[in-house]
């Protein structure tokens, strides 16, 4: 019986350093899983810091290509206008300028009519002084001959 005992306390004495390095062990792993855990967590909350910061910036440039888009709508009708404006300017003064071509052409047409008219009275006049002049060279040819 003694040595069967003995043979048992050591298997026992076997089992319990076996059972206390298997606690310690998962002890160990229990620390390592927690430790595990624990950076996980420390993990998540930097990538979720990351995420709501990758979305506000993602918002301020949604909010920014909106402002630029805007912004860009705003000038183009600036732009529009400036060329409707410059436009009707330039239809305005095309027009007055046909206007004033058209005066400038019936004047002419007056000054050619007036022209024609004096060009006619001078030559009356000419032909009218030629004649007297003829008259009177044929009077004096008579009071030459007379005399």
């Amino acid at each position: 019986l003694g040595p069967s005992v003995a043979a048992v306390e050591g298997e026992l004495k076997e089992v319990r350093a076996t059972a206390e390095d298997q606690g310690k062990r998962l002890a160990e792993e229990v620390a390592r899983a927690a430790k595990l855990e624990q950076q996980l967590q420390h993990t998540e909350g930097e990538l979720r810091i990351i995420q709501n910061r990758t979305a506000a910036e993602q918002e301020a440039m949604m909010a920014r290509l909106m402002s630029l888009d805007s912004d860009k709508e705003k000038e183009q009708e600036a732009l529009k206008q400036q060329l409707e404006q410059l436009e009707r300017a330039a239809r305005e003064k095309e027009e007055k300028m046909a206007r004033e071509q058209q005066e400038i052409a019936a004047r002419l047409g007056e000054l050619d009519a007036d022209k024609s008219a004096a060009m006619t009275q001078a030559q009356a006049a000419a032909d009218q002084a030629a004649a007297e002049a003829a008259a009177e060279r044929e009077r004096l040819a008579r009071e030459g001959e007379a005399l």
